[in-house]
């Protein structure tokens, strides 16, 4: 074995022991760390969390990110709520103003799968909270989105939400009553930062509340540290993600073939473990043990453990299934693609008939070949690398030719240089990493293909040229309240991409 392979499997390696450390590594997020600062009384208009803001406004006057056009009212109406609440920078305030009356005709129905998460539940109350600062904010453009957020309360309303559910995660939207027992074993609302700091507004001064806002205020800490950027109340859009990264990780050697490697096998035995026992207590896996578990992490841990050689209790997928599909959570309101690709590969790698659902799967794939909107993830690179593993082992024509088709969108998007780029002007490893693990995970006869295998090596040496160990940095795909990084877990995909090609290309040397 080369040095550089054996460089990169000790990276692997490293990389899979620090997994969960912390609670997990997440991108800062606008919208939460506006919402911690405004409802947060020992952050003045001084704080350096109010600079942080202040430098993420785009030249266009919104905050967000530009590649996830409807995931930027939130952030900017959240912003300049928060800037407003300390009476300052109001000239960065009448901009954001401004980009959302510009903005708002987006929101025309019909609206798509791809909303950011809770965003029917947050979106109109910030707009309630503008109207009552006396901010002049559009209101007749989010009426798609404000009846949707109606239905969603409607539906909040006919059960009691618990602690660790996906309804508590968007509670600042919709909470009226500081109840203690909403706080979850992690001390937060619902991994929330933005619903815990709403939550201790409301519960200080409370005398049976001291206790449960002092554990609350030190989760906004954790989740502070969490970012890396070191500035108190610059928090990320979910925390903690132990049990997320501990199983992402796993998946995409799942996708290499490289699960099972003796070099990485060390490593990789303690997670798999730990993904079996914690499926079997819970009868399913949430991004922590302190949150419901959902269909999507589900189906990762039995597709893992089934590679693997290992029981799997498939019957923990059944509560997901909704006819053709599968949720991620009960009661959701748009499908997730990525969910249920993750679940028919499970259940195939099962030996279960999954027909009727990638029958589903094809009739979402659009005429190019790609498969887009999918509700946790803006890439469709990432959506189309889990859709691709999803049907290739069935041998019905329908979707042996949905895998062709996505293979060449793969293919054409590959750019000059060897990257790949969707949600960016920029080439990005992140991306480029999902386009590989495609064409990794393709099988054997369509590996022979000439343009296959020029847009392997190609993209081989683009993403060595551009792969940097331990980066906090790079592109943020994933989709919550607003597009964010899980930078451990983006950082094992590009690690293991680059060295299952390293490893087939000195195979093929030899």
């Amino acid at each position: 074995m080369s040095r550089s392979i054996d460089l990169l499997l000790s990276d692997i390696r490293l990389s899979l022991a620090e997994m969960g450390e912390g609670g997990g590594r997440v991108s800062a997020s606008t919208y939460d760390t506006a919402q911690v600062i405004r409802y947060g009384s020992q952050f003045d208009a001084s704080s350096p969390a109010f600079a942080w803001l202040l430098a993420r406004q785009g030249d266009d006057g919104g905050w967000g990110d530009p590649a996830v056009p409807l995931g930027r009212d939130v952030p900017t109406l959240a912003a300049v709520l928060s800037l407003n609440s300390r009476g300052i920078a109001p000239q960065e305030q009448a901009r954001g103003l401004a980009f959302l009356r510009t903005h708002a005709e987006r929101w025309a129905p019909p609206l798509p799968e791809d909303i950011p998460i809770g965003v029917e539940l947050i979106l109109p109350r910030l707009l309630e909270e503008a109207q009552a600062a006396g901010l002049d904010t559009p209101v007749e453009p989010y009426a798609a989105v404000v009846a949707m957020g109606l239905r969603r309360r409607a539906l909040i309303e006919k059960f009691q939400p618990a602690a660790g559910t996906s309804a508590v995660h968007s509670w600042e939207a919709w909470g009226t009553e500081p109840d203690a027992a909403l706080l979850d074993q992690a001390d937060s609302l619902g991994h929330s930062p933005a619903s815990t700091a709403a939550w201790i507004r409301k519960a200080t001064g409370r005398t049976d509340s001291a206790d449960a806002v002092s554990r609350a205020q030190h989760y906004l800490e954790r989740a502070a540290a969490a970012t890396g950027e070191g500035i108190p109340g610059v928090v990320p859009t979910v925390f903690p993600i132990d049990r997320f990264e501990k199983l992402w990780a796993p998946y995409a050697l799942l996708l290499t073939g490289l699960l099972d490697h003796p070099a990485l096998k060390p490593a990789v035995d303690p997670l798999l473990d730990d993904i079996a026992e914690a499926l079997q207590r819970r009868r399913g896996m949430g991004f922590s043990d302190s949150f419901d578990p959902d269909g999507d992490d589900t189906a990762a841990g039995l597709a893992v453990l089934l590679a693997a050689g290992r029981p799997a209790d498939m019957a923990f997928l059944a509560r997901f299934e909704e006819g053709e599909h599968f949720c991620t959570w009960p009661h959701e309101m748009n499908v997730s693609l990525s969910t249920t690709t993750r679940a028919v590969h499970a259940l195939a790698l099962a030996g279960r008939d999954v027909k009727k659902h990638r029958d589903f799967l094809a009739g979402r794939q659009l005429p190019d070949g790609r498969w887009v909107a999918d509700k946790w993830h803006q890439s469709w690179l990432y959506t189309t690398c889990h859709a691709v593993a999803a049907m290739l082992s069935s041998d019905d024509a329908t979707h042996q030719s949905a895998v062709d088709a996505a293979i060449a969108a793969v293919l054409a998007a590959q750019s000059p240089e060897g990257g790949w780029r969707d949600t960016t002007s920029e080439l990005t490893a992140t991306e480029t990493a999902y386009a590989l693990l495609t064409l990794l995970s393709c099988g054997a006869e369509r590996q022979e293909q000439e343009a296959l295998q020029r847009a392997l090596r190609s993209g081989y040496r683009w993403l060595s040229g551009h792969y940097r160990p331990y980066a906090s940095d790079g592109v943020a795909c994933w989709i919550g309240k607003e597009a964010y990084r899980p930078q451990r877990v983006d950082r094992s995909f590009e690690a293991i991409a680059l060295a299952a090609l390293a490893l087939r290309f000195e195979s093929e040397s030899r």
